[in-house]
């Protein structure tokens, strides 16, 4: 399937403008918060205090930029105006931009982890293995990368997503590993996530020194 970009990133930036607070109330509960506290607690246990973190997708900073910024140097970027300005209001301390992520240019060795909770899978499929790339550029070496990719190939709209309608692209989870091992980076851990009759894959990566 050929993908119009442009088209399905403002279907992203205006589902999640529209459903910010039904996604997502202030405390981080909502009808799919499925952020999993295990992981990103993992990757703080693995860094030194003060490290440099980028989340993509960052949404409205709870829990994953409210927790992170208390001890780290801490951007998110996310491509919905609603949703970097409650981040900005809910988690003072961190850093946030609204942007869209297929289009970030960073300095190498930038950062100590990139997190991506759920948000690469909304990407056009063939923006996402440059952005891999990119990201390993982006990383110190013994960095971390820890994304929630796809399990199963799918790439459409779907038009009412908690009130919205939202585009998702993604290819197999062996894909993925394929990709990230081809980049440079080891995968440590993958754990499969499961969603009624599908799920996402958690890849717990580090690129090597």
């Amino acid at each position: 399937m050929r993908t119009n970009i442009p088209k399905a990133k403002e279907i992203v930036r205006r589902g999640y403008n529209r459903i910010s607070r039904r996604y997502h109330d202030d405390r981080g509960d909502g009808p799919d918060a499925k952020y999993d506290r295990y992981w990103f607690k993992a990757v703080d246990k693995k860094l030194e205090r003060d490290s440099h973190i980028l989340e993509l997708g960052c949404g409205m900073g709870v829990p994953v930029a409210k927790f992170l910024s208390r001890r780290h140097a801490y951007l998110g970027v996310d491509i919905s105006d609603v949703q970097i300005r409650r981040a900005k209001q809910l988690v003072p301390r961190g850093r946030f931009q609204r942007a869209d992520m297929g289009r970030l240019r960073f300095k190498p060795s930038s950062f100590d982890a990139v997190l991506a909770f759920y948000s690469i899978l909304h990407l056009p499929l063939r923006e996402q293995k440059p952005l891999f790339k990119r990201i390993f550029r982006w990383l110190k070496p013994g960095g971390f990368f820890l994304p929630v990719l796809g399990w199963g190939r799918w790439t459409g709209k779907e038009k009412d997503w908690y009130g919205a309608a939202m585009f998702f692209s993604h290819t197999d989870q062996k894909t993925y590993h394929q990709w990230l091992e081809e980049i440079g980076f080891k995968v440590l851990r993958k754990a499969l996530v499961r969603e009624r009759k599908a799920g996402h894959y958690h890849f717990l990566c580090v690129k090597l020194k």
